[in-house]
């Protein structure tokens, strides 16, 4: 049997846990019970994975209360940053305090201060790790502390930035594969203008999360899920995903939990 083959039956027979969602609500309450929490900050990217994990903290929200503040970033680096329009329709009526920070001025200043060249792949790497400063800034601000939005297959292949993904008190989301996120019940309010776009990291070049792997979320899910269990996989017909993950080796070095958040 072929990988794609091998892949594609592991997707068919996959299921997921249906108390997962719940369970880590209550994760949510127990811990900002337990600590005193009384704000929380979370980026809002208008991509699934941050609209859930805004879902989560909207249900662990009815049971314990805390305010919750979104922040949503432009740049104007290049044409392919998040849609604010379609943030600013989902937050519309939600219970949350909502910023929108442009970095250009912030990015600028940097350059004139260190180089005083403006470089597209710097300036949008350094966005990267810009936001997430600024979301810990806008957490020191209210007393409170930020919530990533990273998944379980991202991590698994090192998709993420250690000083910007990484930038965070609580990691709630890092043990949910893409397809489970997708099927949560959470996910089912969420507008089609956010599920059903395209996963990207708002990259310069414009491509998809799944056109840099060179396959879907759900293949993504497939294989870490076979290497979790201890199986060989020899990425013959992945080899633009085994490109993806040797590129991101050195981030892979240590167990995530080694990382600094703490895993609900």
């Amino acid at each position: 049997m072929s990988n794609k083959l091998l892949i594609q039956e592991r997707i068919k027979t996959r299921h997921t846990d249906p108390f997962k969602t719940n369970k880590r609500i209550n994760d949510i309450i127990t811990y900002i019970t337990k600590w005193n929490i009384k704000d929380v900050v979370v980026g809002i990217s208008g991509g699934i994975d941050s609209a859930f994990v805004l879902k989560l903290l909207l249900a662990a929200k009815e049971v314990k209360q805390f305010n919750i503040h979104t922040v949503f970033f432009t740049h104007g680096l290049h044409d392919n940053e998040a849609p604010k329009e379609v943030v600013d329709s989902f937050l519309l009526d939600l219970p949350v305090r909502h910023t929108v920070i442009d970095l250009n001025p912030i990015i600028q200043a940097t350059n004139s201060v260190c180089s005083g060249v403006s470089d597209s792949v710097l300036d949008t790497q350094y966005a990267y790790a810009l936001m997430y400063t600024l979301l810990f800034r806008k957490a020191q601000e209210v007393k409170g502390i930020t919530f990533g939005t990273t998944n379980k297959d991202e991590f698994a292949i090192g998709w993420f930035g250690k000083t910007s993904d990484m930038v965070v008190d609580i990691q709630p989301i890092h043990d949910f594969h893409k397809h489970e996120i997708y099927s949560s019940y959470l996910s089912q309010s969420i507008p089609d203008s956010i599920s059903g776009r395209s996963p990207n990291g708002d990259l310069l070049t414009g491509k998809t999360d799944e056109e840099v792997f060179g396959c879907t979320y759900d293949e993504v899910s497939a294989i870490v899920s076979l290497l979790e269990e201890g199986n060989h996989f020899d990425f013959v017909e992945y080899e633009q995903l085994k490109s993806v993950i040797d590129s991101n080796k050195h981030k892979l070095v240590k167990p995530k939990t080694h990382f600094n958040p703490i895993f609900l």
